[in-house]
């Protein structure tokens, strides 16, 4: 389990299962299965390789400062 940071404050078992009821209502939110993820590509054969060089930078810190 990853470290959690110092002001990092978990939900409640109470908020959890209204998390959990929200997830399960919704019908375009469905678990994966084994079928989808044989499907499933990386992200770096889906994208164009700019934009997939884009999102990594988004992710690194790294944005470029738009006018």
């Amino acid at each position: 389990m990853p470290k959690l940071k110092p002001d990092h404050i978990s939900p409640t078992p109470e908020e959890d299962a209204q998390i959990n009821a929200g997830i399960a209502a919704d019908p375009d939110s469905r678990e994966w299965t084994a079928a989808d993820f044989a499907r499933a590509k990386p992200a770096s054969e889906f994208f164009a390789p700019e934009v997939y060089a884009a999102l990594l930078a988004m992710g690194s810190g790294k944005r470029r400062k738009t006018a």
